[in-house]
């Protein structure tokens, strides 16, 4: 009878995990650190990031076909907020992408419950090699930039005046990993390239 040995051979174990053995072109996640310049200034100011609101993709095609011009990308900074369960974004930021309401909902403050405009809108948040990208239905906060205005906040990065655009939530931030280095001044926020 025929063997499958040879002499003086093994026969070699077969590998049935070859797909998990293989190694990953980018096996550290997405990173992105923000600095501030003492814990202070992060505590008055809290964990800011640059972000940017556009109208979601089903709005794109009917205002091409209508030989309407697309709004551009509102471009500024979020505040990440784990206390918010839901994304809010500045009536200013709504009005100067054009939004109008899709429904209303319901946001818990410092004066208790409020009522607010509802919009569905596309949040971009660059986090190292990745473009962050969720569409999101989000609330509309009026004068959400003026206490930012008021107390003269700056980019951690830069250095420079910022324009806050609106708060991410934990439906935006549930995609991440968050570390609030409070005693450092010191922000981390990782992103798996798995979940983007």
């Amino acid at each position: 009878m025929a063997s499958a040995k040879r002499k003086g051979k093994k026969a070699r174990p077969k590998n049935r995990n070859k797909r998990a053995q293989k190694p990953s072109q980018n096996p550290e996640p997405a990173k992105k650190i923000l600095k501030y310049a003492s814990p202070t200034v992060l505590a008055d100011a809290g964990p800011l990031i640059e972000a940017a609101v556009v109208i979601p993709d089903q709005l794109v095609a009917p205002l091409k076909a209508a030989g309407k011009p697309i709004p551009s990308p509102v471009k500024g900074f979020m505040l990440i907020d784990t206390g918010a369960s839901r994304t809010h974004i500045s009536e200013e930021t709504a009005a100067q992408l054009n939004l109008k309401p899709v429904g209303s909902g319901a946001t818990y403050g410092a004066g208790g419950l409020h009522k607010r405009p509802v919009y569905q809108v596309k949040v971009i948040v660059p986090i190292d090699r990745i473009m962050l990208g969720t569409s999101l239905q989000v609330l509309g906060i009026p004068d959400l930039e003026k206490p930012y205005r008021n107390m003269g906040t700056k980019a951690a990065e830069t250095g420079e005046p910022i324009r806050v655009i609106g708060l991410l939530g934990r439906d935006f931030l549930r995609h991440t990993v968050l570390i609030y280095g409070g005693a450092e001044g010191r922000v981390e926020i990782w992103v798996d390239e798995d979940t983007s």
